[in-house]
C-alpha cells in the first residue's frame, strides 16, 4: 500500500530550525552584504540600498529582537521601535568612535555598525534557542491602513534626515588647498627643494622666483586636482646671500596666490 498523496512531508530539524529564525538570517545577510559593498567601494546606488537599512532599521530590530525575543509587541510597534533604536545605536556609534579617536569614514561606520547588529544577532539567537520561541514568518503581516501610514511616513522621515545629513557633509567638505614650499637641501647650500600642490581644481600654475627685484627662474606647471610637483633648483651663490622669494600664479593671473621666502644660507649657517 502506497502512502497517500496528501500526506504532507515533515521538515529536518535543522531546515526547521533556519526558518524558525530566518529573519536574523536576512539581516545578517544586509550586514554582510553592506559590509562587502563599503569595503569594496561599489557603486553609489548599491551602497546606498544597502546602506540604508544598515542605518535605519537592522541594528534597532536585532537590538529590539534581543530584549524582546517572544513575538510579544505587535509587527507596528515592533517595526517603529526598531528604527528609532537604529537611529540611536547609529549616532551612539559615532560617539565612541570619536571618542576613540577613530575617523569616522564610510568604512568605520559600516564595520562598526556590522558588528554591533552581528553581535546583537548572536545573542537573539541564543535567547530564542534557550527561551524555545521563533521569530515572525515570512508572511507580510497584514495592518491597518492607518499603521502603515504611520510606518511609512516615519520611514520617508528617517531616510530623509539621512540623505540631508549625507548631503550637508558633502557640502562641507573643504576642497583641497592650494600649497607652495621651497625649503633648503641639506649640506647643499646653493640648492633648494621646490615643490607645489594643486588645489581640487587643478590646471595650470607659474612660479617665479626672484630676488632684490630680479627673476631668477620660471616655471610652468600643469597639474591635474590636488597633484603634487616638485623639483630641485640651483642657485648662484651671490643669490643665497639674500631671501629667495618663490611667488605661484595661477595661469592668466597676475595676483599671487602663494609666496614664500627661502632665508640667505648665511642666516642658517649653511
Amino acid at each position: 500500500m502506497t502512502a497517500s498523496q496528501g500526506t504532507p512531508r515533515r521538515r529536518s530539524g535543522f531546515s526547521r530550525r533556519l526558518l524558525d529564525h530566518v529573519d536574523l538570517g536576512l539581516c545578517a545577510l544586509v550586514v554582510i552584504a553592506s559590509l562587502v559593498a563599503t569595503l569594496f567601494d561599489l557603486s553609489p546606488i548599491v551602497r546606498t540600498l544597502l546602506g540604508v537599512p544598515l542605518v535605519l532599521f537592522v541594528p534597532g530590530y536585532a537590538m529590539t529582537s534581543l530584549l524582546f525575543p517572544a513575538l510579544v509587541i505587535p509587527g507596528v510597534e515592533r517595526a517603529l521601535l526598531a528604527m528609532g533604536t537604529s537611529i540611536v545605536v547609529t549616532i551612539l556609534a559615532g560617539l565612541a568612535l570619536a571618542v576613540a579617536a577613530v575617523p569616522l569614514t564610510p568604512a568605520s561606520w559600516s564595520v562598526t555598525l556590522s558588528v554591533i547588529t552581528l553581535v546583537g544577532i548572536a545573542f537573539t539567537w541564543l535567547r530564542r534557542t534557550s527561551l524555545g520561541v521563533t521569530g515572525p514568518s515570512l508572511g507580510l503581516a497584514t495592518m491597518p491602513r492607518l499603521a502603515a501610514l504611520m510606518v511609512a511616513i516615519a520611514a520617508l522621515g528617517a531616510m530623509n534626515i539621512v540623505a540631508g545629513s549625507q548631503l550637508v557633509a558633502d557640502q562641507q567638505q573643504s576642497p583641497a588647498p592650494l600649497q607652495l614650499w621651497m625649503v633648503p637641501v641639506d649640506q647643499q647650500p646653493n640648492q633648494a627643494r621646490l615643490g607645489m600642490q594643486a588645489d581640487g581644481a587643478g590646471g595650470a600654475y607659474v612660479i617665479e622666483l626672484s630676488t632684490g627685484g630680479a627673476v631668477l627662474q620660471k616655471f610652468d606647471i600643469t597639474l591635474e586636482p590636488e597633484q603634487v610637483w616638485e623639483t630641485i633648483v640651483d642657485f648662484p651663490a651671490q643669490a643665497r646671500t639674500q631671501p629667495i622669494v618663490a611667488r605661484l600664479y595661477q595661469s592668466g593671473s597676475d595676483t599671487e596666490s602663494r609666496f614664500v621666502v627661502l632665508e640667505p644660507a648665511t642666516n642658517s649657517g649653511g
